[in-house]
């Protein structure tokens, strides 16, 4: 159970708030964000706080990112589409400046812990709610799969965040907290809801994400607790569980065919000159044409990018000059954080973006604190088939990358 609410500060309780509905209306989030930015500021205490915002390694790093897409303006030719970019990517800045001035206390982890599952849990009702009347009207049952049943946001970033949710709702299993019988019964039934979501939203690599870190952040844990034997009964029946649910709900949607149907075929549509009438693509192959493109601009512009703004123009260009006309129109970059990120920068912005999510997963696993380095796992391969520096995939990459930092530097880090 959260801590009373009485004994929390109005900056904690809009934090928890603003983590709720992170997964749902995260406009109510940024509302949340900003007032905890103008109430600590009205903290004198405040402006000595900022003082080490900079010497912080996480925090300096996300904030040169930042400056390094402000830099790239200077060579973009499309303004209107850079200043976007840099409105988008505010949280770079805004969350190295929340987690630094506001208080937070050891009870903290728990209360986001309790927050984020929550709203995870409201997020899937509300998606299950919506699917199912639209089901009622057409019997299809495509409405309770992939984007027909993610109705907030992209299901690869829903994914993400019930993929923390349920690392969370672990850990304190894991960690050997007495937990009450009917509270493990509840934690078992939000478990078998959020792995089921995972499968039903389809995304076919943060479904293989979650189940990759789920399986590493227990035996990490495991082998930390040295309690391998204890968890050996309830570990088994989690994998069978998982087993069944994936062959059940893959069965009746298969999102994974696309896959097979490229490899069996070795065939690359994107070779042939495309038009607009004859050539279909499926998310398979159009993310290995738009990643072959990126590639291509990369190699001609690899030390400082095409400049903030100018991404998506040179991808769509450089595809209709190849004659790939239909896959221009799907265009909007390659399809992979890092790839983006050096087409837009060059190797120089690749590389602080590699450092922002390298530095605290290296510095959690040397700590053995595996929840957090979990989670920037979580980052790390999603990145690889998708932005984490856009829209929601934003939100969550740079709230809970700043807040775990914070919390391990406050707390983890003195107690060693």
């Amino acid at each position: 159970m959260i801590t009373s609410l009485k004994n929390m500060s109005h900056t904690e309780k809009l934090l928890l708030l603003s983590v709720f509905f992170l997964t749902s209306f995260n406009v109510v989030s940024l509302i949340c964000w900003i007032l905890i930015v103008l109430i600590s500021f009205s903290n004198s205490q405040s402006r000595i706080k900022l003082r080490s915002m900079f010497p912080n390694p996480v925090y300096f790093l996300f904030i040169l990112l930042y400056v390094f897409y402000l830099v790239g303006m200077l060579w973009t030719e499309n303004t209107a589409l850079g200043l976007e970019d840099l409105r988008i990517k505010i949280p770079l800045i805004l969350f190295p400046l929340l987690f630094t001035v506001i208080d937070l206390k050891e009870s903290s982890l728990l209360n986001v812990r309790i927050s984020l599952v929550y709203g995870c849990l409201f997020s899937i009702i509300y998606c299950f709610v919506i699917s199912a009347i639209r089901f009622s009207g057409d019997h299809q049952i495509g409405n309770f799969f992939y984007t027909g049943f993610s109705h907030l946001m992209h299901p690869t970033y829903f994914t993400m965040y019930i993929n923390l949710a349920v690392l969370m709702l672990l850990d304190g299993w894991l960690r050997g907290i007495e937990i009450p019988l009917k509270k493990k019964i509840g934690n078992g039934v939000l478990l078998f809801i959020f792995i089921s979501a995972v499968i039903v939203l389809s995304a076919r690599l943060a479904m293989v994400t979650a189940f990759f870190t789920i399986a590493v952040f227990v035996g990490l844990e495991a082998l930390k607790q040295k309690n391998f034997k204890k968890l050996f009964p309830v570990g088994t029946i989690g994998v069978v569980s998982i087993v069944l649910l994936s062959y059940f709900f893959i069965h009746l949607n298969n999102r994974f065919t696309q896959i097979t149907d490229v490899i069996e075929k070795k065939a690359d549509p994107t070779a042939l000159k495309d038009t607009v009438n004859n050539v279909s693509y499926n998310s398979t192959t159009i993310r290995i044409g738009l990643l072959k493109n990126g590639l291509a601009i990369f190699k001609e512009h690899p030390w400082i990018g095409v400049g903030t703004g100018d991404v998506i123009p040179e991808s769509v260009k450089k595809l209709n000059d190849e004659g790939l006309h239909v896959l221009a129109l799907k265009s909007k970059g390659p399809h992979n954080q890092y790839l983006q990120t050096a087409v837009t920068l060059g190797v120089f912005g690749l590389f602080v973006l590699i450092m922002c999510i390298g530095w605290p997963l290296i510095e959690f696993l040397k700590a053995k604190e595996f929840l957090f380095a979990s989670f920037m796992m979580i980052v790390f391969f999603n990145a690889i088939g998708d932005t984490v520096l856009r829209a929601s995939s934003l939100y969550f990459f740079t709230f809970f990358t700043c807040f775990f930092y914070r919390y391990y530097r406050s707390f983890t880090l003195k107690k060693v």
